[in-house]
């Protein structure tokens, strides 16, 4: 009886535009403080019976969106704030119990799952609107969200909204050195845990453009960390020696060369509507980016490929793949430039990774959702069966509606209750037929994982294949190994995983079968045994690889605009492709000395 209350007062409040008083009122109660813990008691007490009502998940969201716009003061948007974090970490041990079985086929751990996410976003909403009441005073609440509840993720979300707010005085200090001496003063009794979201947090603000510190500015605490790290055990010097590296790293690269910094074109993309000169404008069509991560909401995420779909009235099918158009705000004769094809590609190495494009840039390039971007998009044309007809490029705008992580896309397609679980489903369909076209089994590949799979591979044949059959220029990614189809490596990695192996010996099986299976570019298509020997390249990851972001301005050059200039390709992708081979194998020199 209680429950069938409850919900009916909340769709109550959801239907009306009612004031905090009034909605108080409805709950019998006398304070923001009352209304919470008689949400909090019945959310604890009925909290798995509440979630099977339907569309309970949708009104409860919508209830704490209706809850925030009516508090107008910033302390009580604090406790909603502490209130939905709470629900967050009790949701969250609800659902830990469940096994991969078990996930699969429980509706009530999708359901839970899906009003996590939705409280998430209810909990970065709400810090929102407190920091914009607090205006003069942010000092105050953003001491509360960076040092009592510690969300790493609202609070980048908080930087995202509120720019200036890295440049920010806590006590006549700023912040950025405020954090750091917090930690050196208190890391006797901060546990590993808590010392590596801090770093984390001092990488978030040391990324971002609006950032305005010198070296003077930290000269104190500089020296207050050398001291700190002359004396403390080694385990805490760790953290110690990653917190001076990134400070050390920052102002390297900003004073070594700041053209790399303010050399970024600034481009003006029309609102919708307004008419676009050489670009399609498809920020109408519903795009998502799926990434092999576990959560896709990390500052530091770089997207660089988004996928859509459409189903045609004749029974085919368009597929699209968006990559970022880097070429239109990098220019080739940059600085810039030459430091990424100096780089040749992201470094990926233990206790030291360096980004191809700097991460202040990159993230302005990224495919983050809600933001238009300038984007290179592959059209594929399909049949029913996944056959492709043909493939078409263009020049694109397109706005990302979301940025999922398999996991969530996983749950997605699982959600009949999700507004577009039909598209997602569609583009596993496709997926799976694709990959059948290939010769390829399902094996334990997850749904979402097939879509990715397979809307990216496919987007590299097809353009490998156009270019073959065209004889335009092009850098080909040719992988000649016979033992591949024998599923050599992955019995190799099943052995490994078998048996106790040192890392030397590790190291050697990974040479023998690096030698038996090398990749290498060239203008020349020898196929690729991956794929059944078909033709294939590298176009999806320009904000990562060197040699990628050139196959894309090859693809503008030549079959986009028609510029014709095939000898002056020709000559610059024979050099990129030597330079792409060599490159990787300085970087797996590189690893394999810092393991």
């Amino acid at each position: 009886m209680r429950n069938s209350l409850y919900l009916r007062v909340m769709q109550d409040i959801n239907d009306q535009h009612y004031t905090i008083d009034e909605i108080l009122s409805k709950f019998y109660v006398d304070s923001i403080s009352d209304l919470l813990s008689y949400l909090t008691q019945t959310f604890e007490e009925s909290c798995d019976e509440l979630v099977v009502y339907p569309g309970y998940v949708n009104n409860y969201h919508c209830f704490l969106l209706n809850l925030t716009e009516a508090i107008n003061n910033a302390e009580d948007l604090e406790l909603l704030a502490v209130y939905i974090k709470k629900h967050i970490s009790a949701i969250k041990s609800m659902i830990k119990p469940y096994n991969k079985k078990q996930k699969d086929k429980d509706e009530l751990f999708n359901k839970l799952n899906r009003i996590k996410n939705e409280l998430e976003g209810n909990y970065n909403i709400t810090m929102n609107k407190a920091i914009d009441i607090y205006d003069d005073d942010n000092s105050k609440i953003l001491k509360f969200i960076i040092f009592e509840l510690k969300d790493p993720n609202a609070l980048y979300h908080i930087i995202d909204n509120h720019r200036e707010i890295v440049n920010m005085y806590i006590h006549d200090e700023h912040l950025l050195s405020y954090i750091i001496r917090y930690v050196l003063q208190n890391i006797d009794e901060l546990s590993d845990e808590d010392i590596d979201y801090y770093k984390r947090v001092i990488t978030m603000i040391l990324i971002r453009d609006e950032l305005k510190i010198d070296e003077l500015d930290l000269e104190d605490v500089m020296e207050e960390l050398e001291i700190m790290d002359k004396k403390e055990d080694d385990n805490k010097k760790k953290h110690l020696k990653y917190i001076k590296y990134i400070i050390d790293n920052h102002f390297e690269l900003k004073n070594k060369d700041n053209t790399i910094y303010n050399e970024l074109i600034p481009v003006k993309i029309p609102t919708i509507g307004t008419p676009v000169e050489e670009r399609v404008d498809l920020r109408k069509l519903q795009t998502f980016t799926i990434d092999f991560v576990k959560y896709a909401t990390n500052f530091n995420m770089l997207f660089d490929d988004a996928f859509s779909m459409q189903q045609n009235p004749n029974g085919t099918y368009f597929i699209y793949i968006h990559i970022p158009d880097v070429d239109e705000y990098i220019p080739r004769d940059k600085e810039l430039n030459k430091y990424m094809k100096e780089m040749c590609e992201s470094r990926y190495i233990k206790h030291n990774t360096e980004p191809m494009i700097p991460y202040r840039i990159a993230r302005n390039l990224s495919l983050i959702k809600d933001k238009d971007r300038l984007s290179l998009t592959t059209r594929i044309h399909v049949d029913e069966e996944g056959n492709i007809l043909n493939i078409h490029f263009m020049k694109s705008i397109i706005r990302v509606d979301d940025n999922f992580s398999i996991n969530r896309a996983d749950i997605l397609l699982r959600d009949n209750m999700y507004e577009y679980n039909w598209l997602l489903d569609m583009m596993y369909k496709m997926g799976k037929k694709l990959r059948s076209n290939r010769d390829e089994t399902i094996g334990r590949r997850g749904k979402a994982a097939i879509i990715c799979d397979e809307f990216n591979i496919w987007s590299n044949i097809a353009t490998a294949s156009y270019f073959n059959e065209t004889g335009l220029p092009f850098a080909f990614k040719n992988f000649l190994s016979e033992d591949y189809k024998s599923k050599y490596l992955g019995s190799l990695r099943r052995f490994l995983n078998e048996n106790n192996v040192d890392e030397d010996s590790r190291n050697l099986l990974y040479d023998l079968s690096e030698a038996k299976s090398r990749t290498f570019y060239s203008t020349t298509n020898e196929g690729n045994a991956k794929f059944n020997g078909l033709p294939y390249c590298n176009i999806g990851n320009p904000l990562r690889e060197y040699i990628s972001l050139e196959t894309d301005r090859l693809i503008k050059d030549l079959v986009i605009d028609k510029l014709g200039n095939n000898d002056y390709w020709l000559e610059r992708i024979e050099n990129d492709c030597i330079e792409q081979s060599e490159g990787v194998q300085k970087v797996k020199e590189l690893y394999k000395t810092n393991y």
